[in-house]
């Protein structure tokens, strides 16, 4: 693996973004970024946190087929870390689908939608916590300004998630990429 834009990457920055070359086993089809990117932002506070074991899906086919001895062969039990709350994640993924609506920007962002509809589809939500931290992150949001948009005084969320269904805003994005690599087909209604 390397990195491919490192005269980009730059330390003391709030947010960084790495694109990480591999060599490809598959001919992609032009919707895929053939590149893994991986972004870095230290400015919000990660709250609230849970505890949660950690694995993959190697493990979890290894932990099926009954292989535990490969698991413990190579070191892939699951391991407990500390990671920030499915319902601040939610509510972050909603803030960004309006923020880059209302900037015009639609080119790979609609799969945000997709992680919406499954963390809302999985029943995992806990309603009463999103509704006590929703001021907090419009506040940390407001403070990192211009780039959150839909967290200004005056901006109005309800009205900016109407207007992206109505028009159908990520439609396209998400038909012509989104749908070529998520986990389960979800279709754009």
């Amino acid at each position: 693996m390397t990195i491919l834009n490192e005269e980009e990457v730059r330390s003391r920055r709030d947010h960084n973004e790495y694109h990480i070359g591999y060599a490809n086993t598959f001919q992609g089809d032009g919707a895929m970024v053939p590149h893994i990117i991986v972004e870095t932002i230290v400015v919000y506070r990660p709250y609230p946190c849970v505890k949660l074991n950690v694995s993959n899906y190697i493990t979890k086919y290894l932990t099926k087929s009954n292989e535990n001895h490969l698991i413990k062969n190579y070191v892939l039990e699951p391991f407990e870390m500390l990671i920030q709350s499915v319902e601040r994640t939610f509510i972050d993924k909603l803030f960004a689908i309006f923020d880059y609506h209302l900037a015009g920007k639609y080119n790979r962002y609609s799969r945000h939608l997709y992680d919406i509809h499954m963390i809302w589809s999985s029943g995992k939500l806990n309603m009463e916590l999103m509704k006590s931290i929703v001021s907090d992150v419009i506040k940390d949001r407001q403070r990192y300004g211009t780039r959150n948009i839909s967290c200004q005084p005056g901006a109005k969320p309800n009205e900016i998630l109407k207007e992206i269904i109505e028009r159908n805003v990520y439609k396209n994005d998400y038909n012509g990429v989104t749908s070529k690599f998520i986990y389960k087909m979800v279709e754009y209604l």
